[in-house]
């Protein structure tokens, strides 16, 4: 039996393999048309608002705070609190080496001994010529030299004390004094320390309900006055009460200062951060959505695939443009080219692509306000 020649067997072979393969079922046309990717639907609820939180930060602080000092220069005689210390208002904080006011008042004093006992003798004397002077045994000029001389030491009298009270008030400088009930915050001097008139010797944060002092800007002022915002401080939350509203704007931070009080029982301190926390809202119309629903747009633009269907079975994709107006970690809210109750694709768009026929496998129904 002769071998077949080369070209004939090719040529049977190019015959042979198209007709198998017409004879084969089409598994690649059949899968593509068979596959539709499966997503989650979100459906668009129109709002004609949405509410933004702001939040403030401001500082602790008591009602009073006090660098309190000696009127008088001196030496430093005795310190009687220290730093942690409360106090009642009047009580004794430190003392002035008094020594030499003291000594000063002895001189004082004696000298105004002294007048006294010449005016008792003038006064004598006086009592004796006014006797005489009818029966012509004295005269009037003596009569009047002793009045001059009683005067002058009626006004020398005066000056002396006048000179005592002014020791008795050194006398009562040298104590310094707590002005109001207050905490030391701190102490600046030392006993035997030589410290100028005026000079801060302690530091005094007034006792008692603490407030916040926080900036907020002027066009938020009516939303306060309308609404109660509240405070937190560390982990604690208190409903805000206004005491005062500044009357100008910082120019620093363009805010205007406002002064809310805290309860009796806050717990507290002083200098700790607070934070006014409340809600603004934004007359805009648009809606909620996740996200995840989102995807690049152009032109600072946004979109997201609408799902548009005849049956309610198939879907296609078609892309919208919309502006994000505010987002927060999970949601956004949003305007542009949705209506009310329209459906989109709630997540996965980087798998997905317009014009592409989708299936629905669940519809989410959760917003964020």
């Amino acid at each position: 039996m002769g071998s077949t020649p080369p070209l004939i067997l090719a040529l049977l072979l190019a015959i042979s393999v198209p007709t198998l393969n017409g004879c084969l079922p089409s598994v690649a046309d059949e899968t593509a048309t068979s596959y539709r990717h499966k997503v989650q639907a979100y459906p668009i609820k129109l709002a004609p608002h949405y509410q933004v939180p702001r939040q403030f930060v401001g500082l602790v602080s008591n009602n009073q705070e006090a660098r309190v000092g000696f009127e008088l220069a001196g030496k430093i005689a005795s310190i009687e609190v220290n730093e942690g210390d409360r106090v009642k208002a009047g009580d004794l904080l430190a003392q002035l080496d008094t020594q030499l006011l003291k000594i000063n008042r002895q001189e004082l004093q004696a000298q105004l001994n002294e007048i006294d006992a010449e005016m008792l003798l003038i006064d004598s004397n006086l009592k004796r010529v006014e006797a005489l002077v009818p029966k012509g045994y004295a005269s009037t000029q003596s009569l009047e030299e002793l009045h001059t001389q009683r005067n002058a030491l009626a006004a020398r009298r005066t000056r002396l004390q006048a000179s005592l009270s002014a020791n008795q008030s050194r006398l009562d400088k040298a104590q310094l004094l707590a002005p109001f009930d207050a905490i030391v915050n701190k102490r600046m001097i030392s006993e035997g320390e030589v410290v100028a008139a005026g000079l801060a010797t302690f530091e005094l944060l007034q006792q008692g309900t603490l407030e916040v002092k926080v900036g907020v800007p002027v066009r938020l002022l009516e939303l306060l006055a309308q609404k109660q915002p509240t405070l937190r401080v560390g982990e604690q939350t208190f409903t805000a009460t206004l005491l005062t509203q500044g009357g100008q704007v910082d120019p620093v931070s363009r805010t205007v200062q406002l002064r809310y009080a805290l309860p009796a029982d806050a717990s507290v301190v002083n200098g700790q951060l607070a934070y006014l926390q409340l809600k603004e809202t934004i007359e805009k119309q648009g809606c909620w959505i996740p996200l995840t629903a989102l995807t690049d747009g152009i032109r600072g633009m946004w979109n997201v695939y609408l799902l548009v269907t005849d049956d309610h079975q198939v879907y296609r994709l078609e892309k919208r443009d919309v502006a994000v107006l505010y987002a927060n970690e999970t949601h956004a809210f949003v305007s542009g080219a949705v209506t009310d109750q329209d459906l989109i694709v709630a997540a996965g768009l980087h798998r997905l692509a317009p014009g592409q026929n989708v299936e629905l496998t669940a519809q989410v129904t959760e917003t964020a306000q």
